[in-house]
């Protein structure tokens, strides 16, 4: 174990020198809640990269240290960007960068860099002009390709043998969103955005709420026929564009933060991209016609490579997911907050009523945003 602290530009320097990873410049990379992470210059390239991440875990949350994380979360993201990778071509658009080295005693992963000109696809479209719907459309595909084939290799019984055990991520993904969402619509969570007036949701639809956040919340934890991502939304894809204006196009793409890959619902991980889509193109109207070809790409392709599949239930959980994921997370990150009041509990409230239609059996869904899966 090191004796400098990782955490810090010094401590990493001093760790990494003397080693293939000796650095020129470290800077510090956004976007993460649960690691230090890092993009690192190196002094002499490895394996012709001049530069590579590095990520660094604590047994607790950067931001919350009394927030206590597991170390052992980081086997599992190893070994998902390992099998994952192994699935593809090497000159697939959309793969898990490389892992260079697992240092497991100091919990710090080295792997491949997008590129130094990369950025999330989060910050490509939330940036005006950024991405084009063409580009949006041909990263939507990929990545449904992507998706649709992680979700395949879940479902062998070797990889649910191996992720089934991280149950942290079982249980935090379960509180996290499906736990919160009562005590954010009734007011109780004290979000002053829900407050003077508490939003009007009706006894017989909190109840209702109530039953379709624990059946969710319950399949999460407990369900065992298939594997999934586990935060698969735009900031864990990391896009590198080649080209100019109307030209730009995609040129390779990471998906990456694995550490809540686990067995469970399926649907969830398109319901979590879904709705970061969402909230996108509902707080910042300039990224509509990207996020317009994002997402039906997304689904389409996830479709097409899934023909004989029965997608209902996938689209139920969906539905759920970006039902609950934006009405407890739109109040709570300051980027969508930072729009305005009234937008925020808008958007709540048609989490409160997407996760109602998930709860009726009988509502058709093929006119939803997860008509795609189904038509």
């Amino acid at each position: 174990m090191s004796s400098e602290d990782l955490a810090a530009p010094d401590g990493l320097r001093s760790y990494l020198a003397g080693t293939p990873f000796a650095s020129t410049d470290i800077n510090a990379l956004s976007g993460g809640l649960g690691n230090y992470t890092y993009r690192v210059r190196l002094a002499q390239p490895y394996h012709g990269h001049e530069t590579v991440v590095v990520k660094h875990g604590k047994a607790w949350l950067p931001a919350a240290r009394t927030f206590e994380l597991p170390l052992y979360r980081q086997k599992y993201e190893v070994e998902s960007l390992r099998r994952v990778r192994a699935l593809l071509p090497e000159d697939a658009l959309v793969t898990t960068p490389e892992i260079f080295l697992f240092d497991e005693p100091a919990s710090v992963i080295i792997m491949e860099d997008c590129g130094a000109d990369s950025d999330s696809l989060k910050n490509l479209l939330l940036a005006d002009g950024a991405l084009t719907p063409a580009a949006a459309q041909t990263i939507g595909a990929a990545l449904g390709a992507f998706i649709v084939r992680v979700h395949a290799w879940g479902r062998e019984q070797e990889t649910i043998d191996f992720f089934k055990h991280n149950t942290f991520a079982r249980s935090l993904s379960a509180q996290i969103t499906y736990g919160r969402v009562l005590e954010t619509v009734t007011g109780q969570a004290g979000l002053d955005t829900l407050a003077d007036p508490p939003l009007d949701v009706p006894a017989p639809q909190l109840a209702a709420l109530a039953d379709v956040c624990s059946t969710v919340a319950d399949a999460i934890r407990t369900r065992e026929d298939g594997c999934v991502h586990g935060d698969f939304w735009t900031g864990n894809v990391i896009v590198r564009l080649a080209g100019a204006g109307a030209a730009r196009r995609p040129a390779r793409a990471f998906v990456v933060d694995w550490e809540l890959a686990k067995t469970g619902v399926p649907g969830n991980d398109l319901g979590q991209f879904a709705a970061e889509v969402l909230q996108a193109r509902t707080f910042f109207p300039a990224c509509e016609p990207a996020a317009a070809a994002l997402l039906p790409a997304l689904l389409g392709a996830y479709r097409a490579a899934a023909p004989g599949m029965d997608m209902r239930e996938t689209a139920r959980f969906a539905v759920a997911h970006v039902g609950a994921h934006i009405s407890t997370w739109t109040p709570r990150t300051e980027t969508w907050r930072a729009q305005g009041r009234d937008l925020v509990r808008q958007v709540v409230l048609q989490g409160v009523q997407l996760l109602l239609q998930a709860h009726d059996q009988e509502d058709d869904l093929s006119q939803t945003m997860f008509g795609p899966l189904l038509g």
